[in-house]
């Protein structure tokens, strides 16, 4: 799953723009006393942004003692007024079950929340979590729905997970072809298994002609992304004269 946490500032009127810039600012300038009394003053204002940004400071430890439950009560107070970072971060909260009570129910509910925002890693998350049953009942269509929406906004991995299932007809008809179509979307974006399954594809003629030469390019470009297996089968093929 992808669980980075990611700082953002949108703007909903002049005053609050000032006020979270400055707050900005101030962390920036690692000057975190003046960071923590903007973003306070912001959140008392009602300003979901200065709250998202007072959270990521209790949750990162940034100049102030890390305090996971204030974090955790200042995201769902930012989720609730919009900011999709705010929903996926508490939402990663309740995956990792670190520092709060792991709960996939409510990991769930605040990733849909935060894909519902406009937080695209919020949709993978959910998607993986669809594919898996985690906190929902397992549906594969509906994973590979949300697979398509993160691949659709250049997240590889949604890519990558979207070949899978067309590869093996879960949740979506089988098609090897586009299995191909989404394996070299991944691949092109740097993602190692994609390239290395798409030289599987030609050595197996899975959608494509059989092809051991191409094989072997798409399986250096895995091992040149550093995996191991790409590498051994591209030494295979070598010493078979392709």
């Amino acid at each position: 799953m992808i669980k980075n946490i990611i700082i953002i500032m949108i703007c909903f009127n002049f005053s609050f723009a000032i006020s979270v810039k400055d707050g900005l600012n101030a962390l920036n300038q690692k000057n975190y006393s003046k960071a923590f009394e903007i973003f306070s003053k912001s959140c008392k204002l009602k300003n979901p942004n200065g709250c998202y940004n007072l959270a990521v400071m209790y949750d990162l430890k940034e100049g102030i003692k890390k305090d996971s439950k204030k974090a955790a009560k200042l995201y769902k107070m930012s989720c609730e007024n919009g900011i999709g970072n705010g929903c996926y971060n508490l939402g990663v909260m309740y995956d990792k079950g670190k520092d709060i009570e792991q709960s996939y129910n409510n990991a769930a509910y605040y990733y849909g929340k935060a894909c519902e925002n406009g937080n695209i890693n919020g949709c993978y998350n959910l998607g993986a979590m669809y594919d898996k049953g985690d906190g929902v009942k397992q549906d594969q269509e509906k994973a590979a729905a949300l697979y398509k929406k993160t691949c659709e906004e250049n997240i590889s991995v949604g890519c990558y997970n979207l070949g899978v299932k067309y590869s093996n007809g879960k949740g979506v008809e089988k098609d090897y072809k586009k299995a191909l179509y989404y394996y070299n979307k991944a691949c092109q974006k740097g993602n190692y298994h994609a390239c290395y399954n798409i030289g599987i594809a030609y050595v197996n003629a899975e959608g494509i002609k059989q092809d051991y030469h191409k094989a072997k390019l798409f399986f250096e470009k895995a091992c040149n992304l550093n995996y191991d297996r790409a590498c051994r089968n591209s030494k295979i093929l070598e010493s078979n004269g392709y």
